[in-house]
């Protein structure tokens, strides 16, 4: 998403971000059109949904593929290589007479590496519509990004990633420079890439009154749900191990896994029975309630529970 180097060779037009909002540079495209031709054929799905990102935003704006190298206004090439992913990416800033829209060659391709390639492309045809970087608040003209999101943006978790491809600067600053009309951004501003784990099965207990404790046997889930790729991508050294979390309370179940007990590394082979014992504080009805937490520190979409009576 790195586009200075470029931009000030080609147009010699980037500026600090000011303290409001959008900033908007050099020229703009007639009738806000503009037809794009693309040379880097392994990103032309991902500048088709790029263009219609913006051709959805309200901003009366409108990207259009052409066959024809000669007659388009904007041509995507490829610039470098990488191995799965957009890392950066250049474009020339507004309209020029030959406007450029550069992004890597990719070694292979990867789910997240695609996803990626999507938030840069987005990015860099704003520059082409002349939205240089804003750095003051969360917009997808971020001169930066963190795990598929906008530097500026709310921080999310390894298992989710900033689906929402536009935020409201980037589409106020495209209506104020095209016309249209700033609708309210609908999109939900993360999506997750892969559903958490099911519960924990199997969960068994008694209280053994030698020890203050209640024994607890329960059945390890036989795989992870972690999806490799987002492994790979975001955890490099392959994550933590699969570990569980288990607490007990008093008469009522926890529904979040407590912040203030340290997950538990699991024992037992993929599918094998975990055993675990919960010390209590005194008689009463006990629930006993086990998360089963992922390689990315994700917890199962709820916990396993089981009352357990102390006298």
């Amino acid at each position: 998403m790195r586009a200075a180097a470029l931009l000030s060779v080609l147009v010699g037009l980037l500026c600090a971000a000011p303290a409001q909002a959008y900033e908007l540079v050099g020229e703009k495209w007639p009738r806000g059109r503009v037809t794009y031709f693309v040379s880097a054929t392994q990103h032309a799905a991902t500048m088709a949904v790029a263009a219609r990102t913006w051709n959805a935003s309200g901003a009366r704006v409108r990207f259009t593929r052409t066959r024809s190298r000669r007659n388009a206004d904007l041509v995507v090439a490829y610039r470098g290589t990488a191995d799965f992913g957009c890392r950066e990416g250049l474009a020339s800033v507004g309209r020029a007479s030959r406007a450029r829209l550069y992004l890597p060659r990719l070694a292979r391709r990867s789910p997240y590496g695609d996803l990626m390639c999507v938030r840069t492309a987005v990015h860099e045809l704003g520059h082409v519509l002349g939205l240089s970087h804003e750095d003051d608040r969360c917009a997808t003209m971020n001169s930066s990004g963190i795990n598929l999101a906008p530097s500026q943006c709310e921080r999310h978790q390894p298992w989710a990633w900033r689906c929402r491809l536009l935020e409201p600067d980037d589409v106020r600053g495209a209506v104020r420079r095209y016309g249209g009309r700033y609708r309210a951004v609908r999109d939900p501003a993360e999506c997750d890439h892969y559903a958490p784990a099911p519960p924990i099965s199997e969960l068994t207990g008694s209280y053994d009154p030698r020890i203050g404790a209640i024994a607890t046997s329960f059945r390890r889930l036989p795989a992870t749900t972690v999806p490799p790729w987002l492994i790979e991508a975001v955890a490099p050294d392959g994550g933590l191990p699969g570990a569980y979390t288990i607490t007990a309370t008093r008469d009522v179940c926890a529904t979040v896994p407590p912040a203030d007990i340290p997950f538990r590394y699991q024992e037992a082979e993929p599918g094998g029975i975990e055993q675990h014992q919960v010390r209590v504080d005194g008689p009463g009805r006990w629930c006993v309630a086990v998360w089963h937490i992922d390689e990315l520190q994700r917890p199962s979409v709820a916990p396993a529970t089981l009352f357990v009576d102390v006298t």
